[in-house]
């Protein structure tokens, strides 16, 4: 787990279970080694008074392609501006993500979605 200054956290979880039925979460001997297995999270202290306040996100893969894109983006932007010598984002560490198999409709799912828009 990366943390940065106590205020946010980028780890892998997964839904593997032990012999007594508990979630392995982090602590999965798979994710070190298998690069597709798990689901990135992300949390951010956000802060608040009197209280702590965390938002979590989960998605995997693509949800944090698209932070790290983001992130090459605005880092590009500031070597173009002069303000940086190079982008430390780039190349970008993570391959595009496959988009999920498209599936198409039957004709009493087209029906019912006509009728919802009628």
């Amino acid at each position: 787990m990366r943390t940065t200054a106590d205020r946010g956290r980028v780890y892998r979880r997964c839904g593997c279970r032990d012999t007594h039925h508990r979630q392995l979460e982090a602590h999965c001997p798979r994710l070190p080694t298998d690069s597709h297995h798990g689901t990135w999270t992300f949390a951010i202290d956000v802060p608040a008074p009197h209280q702590r306040l965390t938002a979590v996100r989960r998605g995997g893969h693509t949800a944090l392609y698209r932070c790290l894109a983001m992130l090459s983006n605005a880092l590009g932007d500031a070597v173009r501006q002069h303000r940086l010598a190079h982008n430390p984002a780039s190349p970008p560490a993570l391959r595009r993500p496959s988009a999920p198999e498209r599936r198409i409709w039957t004709a009493d799912e087209a029906v019912r979605f006509l009728k919802h828009c009628d």
